[in-house]
């Protein structure tokens, strides 16, 4: 469910909805007053807790768009593709986009690890160097497709290792590579580097 951190304390933790508590270890974002978060409240024998608290928005973001809308946003201006009418990679690619996407990918804890997001862009590196020397792009086609089989995978295990979000992020961003050279090494490798970035800056 969604709530508002309604107070943070000089010791270490805070409150969602007034009554829900949590510590600072538990996230990996700094809590901040009315900040908007998604929690699974939960019932201790010690009180209410606020569980699996992940960031979705800052107070001062208007209008008002929550988390799984701003996902849906992102998935539609990759729908449309990486570049500008001039053939330059759109600059929300390499700057808005991974912001979120590094807050909410990181937001959870229980998934999404570091070690298993630079798992994945290590895997498209590794693909990037091949091409570089074979220059064989139905080569690089096949090992992106391959890694979509990973993905699932990962995701399906139990417990998870990635989250369905980082699911969708891959696949969309692989269904655009696949389209040529310049749509992988200068529009996918260049995201997905920006995200991983700021990815790094949230652990």
């Amino acid at each position: 469910m969604q709530g508002k951190i309604t107070r943070v304390t000089d010791k270490g933790f805070f409150f969602v909805d007034t009554d829900y508590f949590c510590h600072n270890s538990k996230v990996k974002f700094e809590p901040r007053e009315g900040d908007i978060v998604d929690y699974q409240p939960k019932q201790t024998d010690r009180g209410k807790n606020a569980d699996r608290v992940v960031f979705v928005k800052s107070p001062e973001n208007s209008p008002v768009v929550v988390a799984t809308d701003v996902f849906s946003l992102y998935l539609s201006a990759l729908d449309k593709g990486y570049f500008s009418e001039d053939g330059h990679i759109l600059p929300e690619f390499i700057e808005k986009y991974p912001v979120y996407l590094a807050k909410v990918l990181s937001g959870d804890s229980n998934v999404n690890k570091s070690t298993q997001i630079q798992k994945f862009f290590g895997h498209c590196r590794k693909t990037e160097g091949v091409y570089k020397i074979k220059k064989d792009i139905k080569e690089v086609n096949t090992d992106l497709l391959k890694l979509k089989s990973h993905v699932n995978n990962a995701a399906n295990k139990k417990p998870p290792l990635v989250s369905k979000q980082f699911v969708s992020f891959l696949e969309g961003n692989i269904s655009q590579a696949i389209k040529g050279e310049a749509h992988f090494l200068k529009g996918f490798m260049v995201h997905f580097e920006a995200v991983i970035g700021y990815f790094n800056n949230n652990n």
